[in-house]
């Protein structure tokens, strides 16, 4: 009897081994996210979390090292390198960077800076001396200069892109991109387009991808200098990007096609965790009988910094949707002006998804940014968008064609169009509606973002970089369908039949100092480090506590921080519009100088051998710099991106379909069905970036061959290189897009319940006494919303009265800086745990400036919004939610007592926001697998079939071939030849026809003379 249940026990154990063999060994994975965004670093950071939970090894570079380190995490952190977004951006800053700008400036901004991060000792460490890495995963935004680490390590390099790829990088991926529905990333029009639409979406598109092929090449030097010789280019470095991570939803952002190598990972950021709220804030939500909203410009922007009449628009309007409450995230609530509202309270930082999922959230005010506006489809929570920047315009144009939310004009935000706003929310049934339904939506994916992410992640490491390379690219439209249909029947095959994959050991390369960048490749890495895989994350954001299979290598200080560092002056600066130039003097340069540190030249120059890196996991965003690992470690490189679209020039060099119709800009304010004229403007948007990336990231080519060495291709080649990329998009949210097979959508990825924080007594105490419901106020990690103007400070607090009892949880930086007067039914908190707020029963809405990874957040939660877009891509979050009845959105400029009351009523009272948003939060869950899974099993994928399983075969045409000029050539040269044969012989006949006659007429002539 004894020997029997020892054989019945050792059965037992055996069986319990062999369920839990990881699927593919541990890989070891370098992340470097240069972009000192939260906003940006928190999809990443939930990508290499949930990589690294996955039993990977992740190296994250980055500006947001974990405060608790995790398992198989490790950060290195750039924090300090380069100056923090996180509640920097004031009203001064962003009506100037809101400003449209050049690719030239956008690349100055955010594209050298970050790129002369690589001359920092943690990269020139990394670069000489480089652990063996499997994967790199980098950011892909203005800093191709990153884009270096897949080729230099030689390991499969994964990108993630807090955005849509923008119009260049199809090309390098080899993704296809369709003019006619896929707008540009920079856009302010939605599909489905408008003839005129249709021409700007063509026009633009393909200025933007010629602006950056020529400003990108800027970066070359920083690649050459990083990673030496023989390297693409800052423009062809995309095309080493083995796998794209992108903040893409379906549900949300429309039907797009990508290549395989790009996944759509909308909501990774949207981890479930049980952030800890301030009790005072958790109290103020939980006794919000009447329900409250929730107002965030995300984490960079300061609402405090407003124009004081916009605030006290604000205010007002926050009273006169009383009894619901306002709750206010205002980085600095010292700032704002006398007169908050009682109804209203304010915190300078929120636990966004825990005011979003609350059960007495009504609405989100938000300025349109891609994560708080997916979070908040995500919980159902209806939205105003106010955006004010970027792509805040085109994500609440999507909402607001979806009914997820109500739009308000910034420049026409007063205290009547902001409580109209609200109110329409509020009893409006339609938003709620739709936010349930565009919530399920949003949740109804067959895996979670992150698992989604940690699947082709895992892919990637398995099938090598090329594993993702579509066929479909540079086929006729015929044959596309026919074949397309047979490639995906085949990669279902593959998917049931490649289900182990070897423990891989993943570079993953963060070097963008963001955290909401950092959120979503931070997970996936955690994710493939808890499935196995030996990862090393070079980051700005070490994870807290060590996890197995982590390896931290920090980033942190080597750039400044973003966290709660955006004011009102920097906010109102971005107002003006998109320029690639300061986008690469933000996060391009700056982030690929970080390869010059002892770090990463460690990294380049003596890259770990035993075992080697198998694939590369990076989010060059806008240093594609660090897209030259694939090649410097001879691996695939999965690129993470942590936006629902790459970015416009992206799409050119991967050979993803764009269709200036349907898909916006990453910078547009505009969402299907766009006019003519929001086409004709979306399809600028794509060419402008797309060449102004390509001109002025240049100088990431000599940063490469500085640090790197000679030899490798420009920043712009190296991301031809790319062999996944694994999207922030979720179908719920994004839609569904045509893509090529190298593009795998992990949205939601960083949406992950991590217990590891918890909400404050006191917030907690507040939201669970909000009887009447609470909103949750959040801005994001960077914004700090008590530097806007007073006008503005007032109208929330207005607001935040007019709503009462709903209460108002708000997330402020610094609370002390808030101006006097906030509403008793309001509470602030420097920091909230979003998640844990976002999933509170009680809460009502969200008010947020439609940050991607907070707004998919709280869609993941059903929390409806009312968002204020300030910049980024934050407009075309919220009026992707607008469009989907998950939110409102709410322009800046319109901020008002009114408006904003209006709003915020809308999404509270209206069940139809509650409704869309819990629709579709379920189609956004609702996945065949898991996003982290996803991730994991494509960058599996990618190691065991090699760089070029999902390479597009567009990524090594000319872009003539690609785009078919030749063909159009060709036949318009048959065409002339046949006329001009036709002329020949009309004339010829013409000629005889005419001498005939004269020779009648001189027969006849003769024959009267005679």
């Amino acid at each position: 009897m004894q020997s029997i249940l020892k054989f019945a026990g050792l059965c037992l154990l055996m069986t319990l081994l062999i369920g839990n063999v990881p699927l593919v060994n541990s890989l070891r994975i370098l992340g470097i996210f240069p972009l000192q965004g939260k906003s940006h670093f928190v999809m990443s950071e939930a990508l290499m979390k949930g990589l690294a939970a996955k039993g990977h090894q992740v190296d994250v570079y980055g500006h947001f090292p974990l405060k608790k380190s995790i398992p198989n995490y490790t950060d290195y952190s750039l924090a300090g390198t380069l100056p923090a977004f996180a509640n920097n951006m004031t009203y001064e800053f962003m009506e100037s960077f809101s400003k449209r700008i050049s690719m030239k400036q956008m690349l100055e901004i955010v594209g050298e800076p970050i790129c002369d991060l690589l001359n920092l000792p943690i990269f020139q460490k990394l670069l000489k001396d480089p652990p063996k890495y499997d994967l790199v995963i980098v950011e892909i935004f203005m800093f191709n200069c990153y884009l270096g680490w897949g080729p230099y390590l030689k390991v499969p390099m994964i990108a993630v892109s807090t955005t849509t790829l923008f119009d260049w990088m199809n090309e390098a991926l080899g993704n296809p991109w369709n003019l006619a529905a896929e707008p540009s990333s920079f856009s302010q029009s939605i599909p489905p387009m408008s003839f005129l639409e249709r021409v700007d979406n063509f026009l633009f598109s393909n200025y933007l991808t010629l602006m950056y092929n020529y400003h990108m090449r800027v970066q070359d030097k920083y690649i050459e200098g990083a990673f030496g010789k023989g390297h693409p280019n800052a423009v062809d470095a995309m095309r080493e990007i083995s796998l794209v991570l992108i903040n893409y939803n379906q549900a949300l952002n429309g039907i797009k096609a990508f290549t395989p190598g790009v996944v759509p990972v909308a909501g990774l950021h949207i981890t479930d965790r049980d952030d800890p709220l301030p009790e005072r804030v958790k109290k103020f939500m939980d006794e919000s009988k009447d329900g409250f909203i929730y107002f965030s410009f995300g984490s960079m922007v300061r609402i405090e910094t407003f124009p004081k009449h916009i605030l006290h628009a604000l205010y007002r309007s926050f009273e006169k949707i009383a009894p619901v409450r306002v709750l206010m995230k205002i980085a600095k609530p010292e700032d704002l002006p006398a007169g908050l509202p009682s109804n209203v309270i304010t915190h300078n930082w929120l636990a966004q998804l825990q005011v979003l999922k609350h059960k007495n959230i009504k609405a989100f005010v938000t300025h349109g940014g891609t994560m708080g506006t997916q979070e908040a489809v995500y919980h159902a929570v209806p939205m105003i968008g106010i955006p004010l920047f970027g792509d805040q315009h085109i994500n609440i144009k999507t909402y607001v064609k979806k009914n997820l939310a109500v739009y308000v004009n910034r420049h026409e935000l007063t205290e009547e169009t902001f409580t109209r706003a609200v109110r329409e929310i509020l009893t409006n049934p339609i938003y709620k509606e739709s936010s349930e339904k565009y919530s399920k939506a949003f949740k109804d994916v067959p895996m979670k973002p992150l698992e989604t992410a940690i699947y082709w992640v895992e892919y990637v490491a398995r099938h090598g970089k090329n594993a993702l390379r579509s066929p479909l690219s540079d086929m006729p439209c015929l044959d596309c369908v026919a074949k397309m249909k047979f490639f995906l029947s085949c990669l279902v095959v593959l998917a049931s039949i490649l289900q182990w994959a070897n423990g891989l050991r993943i570079l993953g390369m963060f070097p963008l100092h963001g955290k909401s960048h950092f959120h979503m490749c931070g997970s996936i890495m955690r994710g493939m480090a808890e499935r196995g895989h030996q990862v090393d994350v070079y980051s700005h954001f070490p994870l807290k506590k060590p996890i197995p299979n982590y390896t931290d290598y920090s980033l942190a200080g080597t750039l400044p921080a973003l966290a709660n560092n955006i004011t009102w002056d920097y906010v109102s600066k971005v107002q003006s519009g998109v320029s690639i130039p300061r986008m690469l003097a933000f996060g391009g340069d700056p982030v690929c100088k970080l390869m010059g540190l002892p770090l990463l030249q460690n990294l380049i120059r003596s890259p770990p051998k035993d075992p080697p890196y198998d694939v590369v996991v990076v989010e060059p965003a806008f240093a594609n710099c660090h897209m030259v690992w694939g090649r410097l470690l001879n691996v695939p490189m999965v690129v993470v991106s942590t936006t629902p679209n790459v970015f416009d020039w992206y799409n050119e060099p991967l050979g993803n379909p764009v269709n200036y119709a349907s898909d916006p800009s990453v910078f547009a304010r505009t969402v299907a069905p766009m006019s003519f004229l929001d086409k004709l403007h979306n399809m600028y948007l794509h060419l402008y970036v797309s060449w102004a990336m390509a001109y002025f990231s240049r100088e990431q080519d000599a940063l490469v061959k500085e640090y790197v060495g000679h030899g490798y291709p420009s920043v712009y080649d190296l991301q031809k290189d790319t062999a996944l990329v694994l999207l922030n998009h979720n179908v719920a949210l994004n839609g569904v897009k045509a893509q090529t097979s190298s593009i795998v959508s992990i949205g939601g990825v960083h949406v992950l319940d991590d217990d590891s924080t918890q909400l404050s007594k006191q917030v907690e105490k507040f939201l669970d006494e909000s009887k009447n419901g609470f909103i949750y106020v959040s801005f994001g990690s960077m914004v700090r919303l008590e530097t806007f103007p007073k006008p503005v400070i007032d109208a929330f607090y207005a607001m935040f009265k007019n709503i009462a009892p709903v209460r108002v949880l708000m997330k402020i930086a610094k609370p002390e800086e808030l101006q006097p007067g906030l509403p008793s039914n309001v509470i602030v908190q420097t920091w909230l745990p979003q998640i844990k707020v976002l999933k509170h029963k009680n809460i009502k809405g969200f008010v947020t400036h439609g940050g991607l990874l907070g707004t998919m957040e709280a869609v993941y939660h059903e929390v409806p919004m009312v968002g204020v877009p300030l910049f980024g891509d934050q407009h075309l979050n919220l009026e992707v939610y607008v469009r989907k009845n998950v939110a409102i959105k709410l322009l800046l400029e319109n901020i008002n007592e009114k408006s904003l009351t209006e709003s915020v009523k809308a999404m509270l009272e209206n069940p139809l926001y509650k409704k869309s948003v819990r629709q579709v939060s379920k189609m956004m869950r609702d996945t065949p697998m898991k996003p982290m899974d996803t991730a994991a099993y494509w960058i599996e994928f990618v190691a065991r079939h090699g760089k070029d399983a999902l390479r597009s075969p567009l990524t090594d045409m000319p872009w003539w071939e690609a785009s078919l000029w030749d063909v159009y050539t060709f036949i318009l040269s048959i065409i002339f030849l046949l006329l001009y044969v036709i002329k020949l012989i009309l004339g010829r006949f013409l000629a005889l026809f005419k001498r005939n006659t004269e020779l009648k007429k001189q027969r006849s002539t003769k024959v009267k003379r005679n």
